[in-house]
Formats: structure tokens, C-alpha cells, sequence
């Protein structure tokens, strides 16, 4: 249980070189700090209901649990719900910086960090490696939601219901695909705002149109 001279001495120095030469980020230590500094402001406020346990059938009625969404349940282990208190609203306190491990954590947070700004489900998903990310086909095909997906010779195209033959592995083909597909998001964008402008510009009623459209 214990280590001597010399070898206890050289532990330290190891774990002293070690923790010297790791990449260095206090965003813990920052989060922290606005945690804290949050909670002193807002005070103690309400969670959200669908967080709140219902052990009891009036509280069931009321609203208590209704709409949690189980995190492991989700694509990627993240449901995008938020925990927040209404009167608080969502925040970030965590900013992972671009060192070490931390740069991973920053690139998951760019791959699904939108999902929680979402405020309905999306009226399609568009996969590049279908079988690397077999548990979101899975999860849209429960939500009801139309999959385009590239599909390669090595995998299935079970719960895809736009297939695109291709190579999921190449760097060219994946941009190529990415490209493509946001260029046919924008166009179609383009398309139904001009179609609307068209419409009201032909037509003889005012059409009011509301801030969140």
C-alpha cells in the first residue's frame, strides 16, 4: 500500500511531468464559476415538468413527467431536451476549448449541438454512413421521419426510404454528398419563398405575415 525511496519519489515526479505536459483549459473552472453565478441570480426556480418524477396519480395528471425524453434513448445518447427552468431559460455554461480531449468534446457538441435548438421534428434526415448511425434510421423510423441516406455494398437499406447508392468512405464522395444536399436545402428555400412572394404579389388580399415565420 505504500511505495519507499526512490520509487515513491519518481511517482510524483511522473504524474508532476505529466500533469505539466497535458493540454491545459480551465473551461471547467469557468463553467463552474457561471454556474454558480446563475444560480445566485435566478434563485430557486421551477424545473421543468417533464424532468419532475410522478410518484403519485394526481401528479401524473397534473403533468409531472410528461414528454421526458430518455437521453440513452436518443441518437448519440442525446435527446436535446431541455432542463432548464422556463424563467431561466437554456444555457451554456460549458466551452470546451480546441486541446486535448476537450477538442472532442467541442466536435460532438458542432455534430449535435443543434438538436437542441429544434423546436419541432424535421421534415426529413439525411444520413451518410447508414450503418454507423443505424440507431438514428432506427429512431426516425419510430418518430415517423423520411430517411435519405447514402447506403454502401456493406450495408442494409432497411428503414431508408430515399436510398443513394454510393462509397461512404471516401472524403470526395462524403463532401460531394454534403455539398449536394445542403445546395438542394437552399434551393428549395429559395423556391418557397419566391413562391409565396408570387402569391401574394398576384393576389387581391393583404397577407400578414408573423414574425416567427
Amino acid at each position: 500500500d505504500f511505495l519507499g525511496s526512490p520509487e515513491g519519489e519518481l511517482a510524483l515526479a511522473q504524474a508532476v511531468i505529466y500533469l505539466g505536459t497535458a493540454p491545459k483549459s480551465n473551461a471547467a473552472y469557468a463553467a463552474f464559476g457561471a454556474a454558480r453565478r446563475a444560480a445566485a441570480e435566478q434563485g430557486s426556480l421551477m424545473p421543468p415538468m417533464h424532468i419532475l418524477n410522478a410518484p403519485t396519480r394526481m401528479m401524473r395528471d397534473l403533468g409531472y413527467g410528461k414528454g421526458y425524453a430518455y437521453d440513452h434513448d436518443a441518437p448519440d445518447g442525446f435527446s436535446g431536451q431541455d432542463y432548464f427552468p422556463e424563467a431561466m431559460g437554456r444555457q451554456t455554461f460549458y466551452r470546451p476549448v480546441e486541446r486535448g480531449f476537450e477538442r472532442e468534446i467541442a466536435k460532438l457538441e458542432k455534430d449535435i449541438g443543434g438538436i437542441q435548438d429544434m423546436n419541432a421534428l424535421p421534415d426529413a434526415i439525411f444520413v451518410i454512413d447508414v450503418g454507423y448511425h443505424k440507431i438514428a434510421v432506427s429512431e426516425a423510423r419510430k418518430l415517423g421521419i423520411p430517411v435519405i441516406g447514402v447506403v454502401d455494398t456493406n450495408h442494409s437499406p432497411d428503414g431508408v426510404q430515399y436510398v443513394i447508392p454510393g462509397n461512404d468512405d471516401s472524403a470526395k464522395a462524403v463532401a460531394l454528398y454534403a455539398r449536394a444536399v445542403a445546395d438542394a436545402v437552399l434551393e428549395g428555400k429559395a423556391n418557397a419563398t419566391a413562391e409565396v412572394v408570387q402569391a401574394v404579389s398576384e393576389g387581391d388580399e393583404f397577407v400578414e405575415v408573423s414574425e416567427d415565420a
